[in-house]
């Protein structure tokens, strides 16, 4: 503060901002945030090649010739070199040789295994590289068994993790043999994509079937329909033709009955009322002359 002595700066001032660990792992995210997006995936497969996890969880160093880098770094390996000239520079010195010009034939290495520990990104990158291994791993060995007919085509949720992998890893035969040179890397990606081929065409197949089993059960829904409605209109035709039978019969009652008697007059008027066919209206016009009263009673239409 303002008018208090000046002090030199000790070891708790300097706890205080993060310690030498904090401030190495935060410089080295000062140089690999300055790269360019290409820059910074060749620097993540960079750094992964050159480490590695050993079986005691340690970080372990992995030299490597930068012809061998260019390999596992692909097509964007143009810009391999400007990633190690940043981090070997006098200011970050994170990786060697130091100095002296890059051939192919070079190699590069990091400069300290705690930097494994100290740089936080390159603790996940060696993580994540141990994770991606095991996965390679995995799926070669399942090649190998399926090629000698002791295993079968992988399906999810194995299949569905090693798509997965191999979408984030961009994995190439540099990369494999790496990892374990005794492995077919060819066989195991032909093994990958002829699981997700079978996969695909059991989706293909299953969708047919799917759509058949719809397709039946909206033509039986529809044939259904057609004879639910047939049944009906049958059913009422029936009823209909019961009705007119029985209309019929009370006309033919009501016909045998002399002129003018009651009892058959009452027979035609209702078989009229229930269905006013021609054989009900003859029958009332049968016993009309004797009943014309009657029928204006019931029959407003006589009035």
């Amino acid at each position: 503060e303002q008018g208090q002595p000046a002090r030199q700066i000790d070891q708790t001032d300097f706890d205080a901002t993060g310690g030498l660990a904090n401030a190495l792992s935060r410089h080295g995210d000062t140089i690999f945030e300055a790269l360019g997006e290409r820059e910074r995936t060749v620097a993540e497969k960079l750094f992964r090649a050159i480490t590695e996890l050993g079986t005691d969880n340690r970080g372990i160093r992995r030299p490597t010739r930068i012809a061998d880098l260019r390999e596992i770094t692909g097509p964007a390996s143009a810009e391999l070199t400007p990633v190690i000239e940043a981090f070997r520079a006098p200011d970050c010195s994170f990786l060697m040789p130091v100095a002296g010009a890059l051939t192919d034939e070079t190699v590069v290495d990091i400069t300290h295994e705690s930097l494994m520990r100290i740089w936080t990104r390159l603790a996940g990158w060696v993580e994540d590289e141990a994770q991606s291994a095991q996965q390679y791993r995995r799926l070669a060995t399942a090649a190998q068994l399926n090629a000698e007919g002791r295993a079968a085509l992988w399906r999810d949720p194995d299949l569905q993790f090693a798509e997965t992998w191999r979408a984030g890893a961009e994995p190439n035969a540099a990369w494999a043999a790496q990892v374990d040179p005794k492995l077919n890397f060819d066989r195991a990606i032909d093994f990958l994509d002829r699981s997700v081929q079978t996969r695909s065409r059991e989706r293909r197949q299953r969708r047919r079937r799917n759509g058949a089993v719809v397709t039946g059960l909206a033509t039986a829904v529809v044939i259904l329909a057609m004879i639910t409605a047939f049944a009906l209109q049958q059913r009422a035709a029936a009823v209909a033709e019961r009705a007119e039978a029985e209309v019929q019969h009370l006309a033919d009652l009501s016909r045998q009955r002399p002129r003018g008697d009651s009892l058959g007059a009452m027979w035609a008027i209702q078989a009229y009322n229930a269905v006013p066919s021609r054989a009900a209206a003859g029958a009332m016009l049968y016993h009309l002359e004797h009943f014309e009263g009657l029928f204006q009673t019931h029959l407003p239409i006589w009035r």
